[in-house]
């Protein structure tokens, strides 16, 4: 689950493909990571766990309860409201104005400025140029830089 001491990150989606690189690439940043494969599986995490997530990243699309409901519930809820959400979704044009977005395929350094910027651990900065810098990541065709 989530991991005191460390920057944890909360992946939502039900591309357990997708799910499962993102996660690789995290953890080779320094990041914790945990997984749900939609809103209702996050909830249920984060409302029983004892440290929360310094970040969530959420698609809109999935099942059972999807990323628009998921962000209604986290918002009227007083301890899951802070917790910065950054939307990956396949349509841009269709995520919420005020919440940052990422577009699919997933820009990897795009990924990584924004795990940065919102877990904010200057340390994990230098790691993340070294990773990218050398191609020591895994290189799936949707996650080629264009």
């Amino acid at each position: 689950m989530f991991t005191i001491g460390h920057a944890t990150i909360l992946l939502v989606d039900d591309d357990s493909e997708q799910v499962g690189l993102l996660t690789i690439f995290l953890n080779r940043l320094g990041f914790s990571t945990a997984t749900a494969c939609d809103g209702r599986e996050a909830l249920e995490q984060l409302l029983r766990c004892y440290a929360l997530p310094s970040l969530i990243l959420l698609d809109l699309k999935m099942p059972r309860m999807n990323g628009w409901e998921f962000l209604e519930r986290k918002r009227n809820h007083p301890e899951l409201a802070p917790i910065p959400v950054v939307v990956i979704t396949g349509h841009r044009a269709d995520a919420p104005k005020n919440i940052p977005a990422l577009s699919k395929p997933v820009n990897l350094r795009n990924l990584a400025l924004a795990a940065n910027f919102y877990c904010s651990n200057g340390s994990l900065k230098i790691a993340t140029k070294q990773i990218i810098d050398r191609s020591e990541i895994i290189r799936e065709p949707y996650f080629e830089e264009k």
